[in-house]
This record gives structure tokens, sequence and C-alpha cells, in this order.
């Protein structure tokens, strides 16, 4: 039961990528500022209800294996996937609509389970002088994208438009916080838990 524990422990409190991101430097001291949405952070988290959005067999494992090398995953135990599965909610699409678009803040991560999608960035031009829509790359079946949104909500540098119908899987960053942060909390409960039962000798004297 120990060694189990410490390896849950050694998962959640290991430095992630997103966690190694330098602090902000001012006067060369890192500063760093307490973030004012965290009370409402942890109330969203003890007020979140998990619902279960039904899916088959295939779409689950589609899902499971989009994400199974992306960044926003990598440190969550197997059990937290599956519940992640969970509540991913599925979205269509028609040809010609935009799912996300570039300069907006990301707030979800999307995995495809049909349809094709278009990557395209409004860039400069310098031989024009002007801004020019590029298409840079392709999404299709299987393919999952919207991860960095989750973990930094940060805006969007590219936009993503539905070249046929499409259907998606979609996971909110509320959602995702919200369930992982449930499952943190009841990790620290299971250690509080399991540490009441140890008894310490006491030196003979």
């Amino acid at each position: 039961e120990l060694k189990r524990l410490r390896q849950l422990v050694h998962r959640y409190h290991r430095p992630t990528q997103q966690q190694q991101q330098p602090q902000q430097q001012i006067n060369n001291t890192a500063v760093a500022r307490p973030d004012r949405n965290a009370v409402y952070e942890q109330i969203h988290i003890n007020q979140y209800n998990k619902s279960n959005i039904p899916k088959n067999d295939h779409v689950r494992k589609l899902i499971r294996t989009a994400s199974r090398n992306k960044i926003l995953f990598l440190e969550n135990t197997p059990e937290e996937i599956e519940e992640l599965i969970d509540i991913f909610e599925l979205c269509e699409f028609k040809s010609g609509e935009k799912v996300i678009t570039q300069g907006q803040l990301g707030d979800s991560y999307y995995v495809v389970e049909c349809g094709e999608l278009i990557i395209h960035v409004n860039a400069w031009d310098g031989t024009t002088k002007s801004y020019k829509d590029e298409i840079v790359g392709k999404y299709k079946d299987g393919a999952a994208f919207g991860e960095l949104a989750l973990i930094y909500g940060s805006p969007l540098v590219a936009s993503i438009t539905c070249e046929k119908d499409c259907k998606l899987w979609r996971i909110k960053r509320s959602e995702y916080r919200a369930l992982i942060g449930q499952h943190r909390q009841k990790l620290e409960e299971e250690i509080m838990k399991f540490l009441t039962k140890i008894s310490i000798p006491r030196k003979k004297t």
C-alpha cells in the first residue's frame, strides 16, 4: 500500500514540461505571483459533478490512441485517462464551419472521429505588404489538436476550418482541470488517512 502511494505521489509531484517554464524575472530575481483565480478554481473543483457522455468502444480507443503522447496527458494515471474519456462530448461541424479561430483564447481539446479539416494562418506577406491567409496543414481521422489550450489557455496561433463534414470529440479546459483537481484531492485524503494508521515506535530509554 505504501509503495502504491509513493508511486502516485511521485507521479503528481514530478515536474512536468509546463511546470518547468521559467518564472518572471524582475531585477534578476524570480518572483512567483499568486494566481487571483486560484480561489475560484478551487470552488469550481469542489462543486464539479462529472457527467458521463455515452460513447462506444471504437470512440474510446480513438480518443485514447490520439491522446497517448500528448503533453497534456503524460502525467495522468490510466484511471484518470479513462475518466477523462468519459467526459469528452461529441461536436458536429458542417463543411466550411470554423472550429477554432486564430487569436482567440483556446479552451478546448479535440479528437477527430471523421472528416477533414484545414489549418490556416493569417500571416504577414512581405511581398504584397498585407496579411494573407495561408494553409499550413490538415487534420484527418484520428488526429487531435488544442492540447496547449488546456494547459495555458493562451491565444490560438492558427485557425482550423472543416473541409468536409466532421465529427469531433471535445473536452473543455474547465472540465479537465476540475476532474484532475478532484483526483488529486482524493489522493491527498488517501495519503492522510494512511498516515493516521501508522504508529511510530517510541525510543526505549
